[in-house]
């Protein structure tokens, strides 16, 4: 008998949030991995920005990403980021860039218990911080 680990909330960061939408070697097993889980999918207003900057960096015309961003945005919750996750990331000993260490300061605060993360230091935080980083 295997023993299922039960994901209450998970935060969303940008890398997986980005093979979501646009088609990346990792895109349909995370697309599979979200249908089927029962946790709430959450992220912050900077996963939003760092989309939307990165298909602007990649030329990636809209037609091709537009109506599925949009309905991706509306089955994920996205929280702001408070000046406290921008001290506690700063303050924090992760020795992450900045844009994830706010991405992890944030998954704390609002009690996350995994990460979708396809950054492997972000996620080596993540897990030694508590938080559960599933394989795709």
């Amino acid at each position: 008998m295997t023993s299922e680990v039960v994901l209450n909330r998970m935060y969303v960061d940008t890398s997986a949030f980005t093979k979501l939408i646009v088609e990346e070697a990792e895109s349909v097993s995370l697309a599979h991995f979200f249908d089927e889980t029962r946790a709430e999918l959450v992220m912050s207003r900077q996963t939003y920005t760092e989309f939307y900057c990165m298909i602007k960096r990649r030329a990636i015309k809209p037609e091709n990403w537009e109506s599925m961003a949009r309905q991706s945005f509306n089955q994920i919750k996205v929280f702001p980021v408070q000046e406290s996750d921008y001290l506690e990331a700063a303050a924090s000993e992760w020795h992450l860039r900045g844009a994830d260490a706010i991405h992890l300061a944030v998954a704390l605060r609002l009690g996350c218990d995994a990460m979708a993360v396809f950054d492997a230091e972000l996620a080596e935080a993540a897990r030694a911080r508590g938080l559960e980083v599933p394989s795709f």
